[in-house]
C-alpha cells in the first residue's frame, strides 16, 4: 500500500455496510479505513479511530472543538448526508480543515415524502387505515390534491424539488424564501409571497427550511390560528 496515499477514515455505518460504496471509494484511495463496529463512534473512540487521517468521511459523528483539537494530522472533513448541526465549523476553520458537503442529495427523497403525506392527508388515509383497525368503516375518502393551494415556506433544494413534484396536480402554488427564487417561479407557474399571505390562504403548507435562530418556532399559535380550519401542515424540515 503507498504510504503517499492519503488515509481516509469513513465512521457512518451505512456506508461502512455497502460493498458498493467501500469498493469505489477505495478505488481512489486504497489506504480507507471504515468503521465496522455497527455502530457510530464518540468520545476517545472517535478520536482513536481519526488520529492518523488525513481527511475522514463523517455522519452524525459529534464534531466538537475538543476533538479536532486532538487530530492535528486531519486536513478535510466530508459529510455523508446532510445538516451541518453536529459539526463545530468554527473549530474547523480555527484549525485549517476544509469542509465538503454535497447539498441536495435527498431532495427527491424528501419532497416525494411531503407529496405523500399531501396526498395521504387529502385522503383521510392514516385516520382511516387506524378506523379500519378497529373495525370502524366510513365512507370517506376524502378530497383531492388537485386544484389545492399550496403554500412553501423555503424553496430551496427540497421545496424547488415539491414545486416540480406537484406540476401534474395543477395546483396553485406559492412560495416564501430569503432568497429571490423569481426565475424559478416563472418557469414552474409558482408565485412568490409573503409569510402571512401564504399562512392565510394555504390548502396545505409545507416547511422546507433549516433550523436557525431565525426558523426556530416558526410556526406558533398565532399563525396557525390564521390558517384555513380545513388547512394542513406539513413539516418535512430537519431538526437539531
Amino acid at each position: 500500500m503507498d504510504e503517499r496515499t492519503p488515509k481516509i477514515v469513513v465512521t457512518p455505518p451505512a456506508f461502512c455496510k455497502s460493498q458498493l460504496l467501500k469498493t469505489e471509494l477505495v478505488g481512489h484511495f486504497p489506504n480507507a479505513v471504515f468503521n465496522e463496529k455497527d455502530r457510530y463512534l464518540s468520545g476517545p473512540e472517535l478520536i482513536d479511530f481519526l488520529a492518523d487521517a488525513d481527511a475522514a468521511l463523517i455522519g452524525r459523528d459529534s464534531i466538537t472543538a475538543e476533538l479536532i483539537h486532538s487530530l492535528p494530522k486531519l486536513r478535510m472533513l466530508a459529510k455523508y448526508g446532510v445538516g451541518l448541526d453536529n459539526l463545530d465549523q468554527e473549530a474547523l476553520d480555527r484549525a485549517g480543515i476544509e469542509l465538503r458537503v454535497t447539498l441536495g442529495t435527498n431532495r427527491r427523497s424528501v419532497a416525494e415524502l411531503a407529496l405523500g403525506f399531501m396526498i395521504g392527508l387529502c385522503h383521510n388515509m392514516a385516520s382511516g387505515s387506524e378506523e379500519l383497525k378497529r373495525g370502524v368503516w366510513r365512507r370517506e375518502g376524502g378530497q383531492e390534491l388537485t386544484g389545492k393551494s399550496i403554500g412553501i415556506i423555503g424553496c430551496g433544494q427540497v421545496g424547488q424539488e415539491l414545486v416540480r413534484l406537484l406540476q401534474p396536480f395543477q395546483c396553485r402554488i406559492q412560495v416564501r424564501d430569503i432568497a429571490d427564487r423569481s426565475r424559478f417561479c416563472r418557469e414552474f407557474g409558482a408565485v412568490e409571497t409573503g409569510f402571512d399571505e401564504i399562512i392565510e390562504e394555504a390548502d396545505i403548507l409545507s416547511l422546507h427550511v433549516p433550523l436557525t435562530e431565525d426558523t426556530e418556532n416558526l410556526i406558533d399559535k398565532s399563525v396557525l390560528a390564521k390558517m384555513k380550519p380545513s388547512a394542513f401542515l406539513v413539516n418535512t424540515s430537519r431538526g437539531r
